[in-house]
């Protein structure tokens, strides 16, 4: 494998199961604020998504699956920490 081959991430994520994260038009639009300042940092490309109440799927251009992975687990991190604050909650 050539080491500058792209490959295309498929990321499908469930978010919820109840009424929480993405369900208010408030938190999408943190949530994609996020994901955009989070894109910028790990310097990922992003070619398509689409964010509804409960699931969240990405396209993601990237030659590594650590740094896509890294890039997720930031961007959840983030998200998460940010819904805690909103929410009033302590931990993880």
């Amino acid at each position: 494998m050539k080491k500058n081959s792209n490959f295309i991430f498929l990321v499908h994520q469930k978010v919820r199961e109840k009424r929480g994260l993405l369900h208010y038009k408030k938190h999408v639009e943190n949530y994609m604020k996020k994901l955009f300042v989070v894109q910028k940092q790990c310097r990922q490309t992003i070619l398509a998504y689409q964010i509804l109440d409960d699931t969240v799927c990405l396209l993601i251009e990237g030659n590594e699956i650590d740094a896509v992975s890294k890039f997720l687990q930031h961007l959840h991190g983030v998200v998460a920490a940010d819904y805690a604050k909103i929410k009033d909650r302590e931990g993880p």
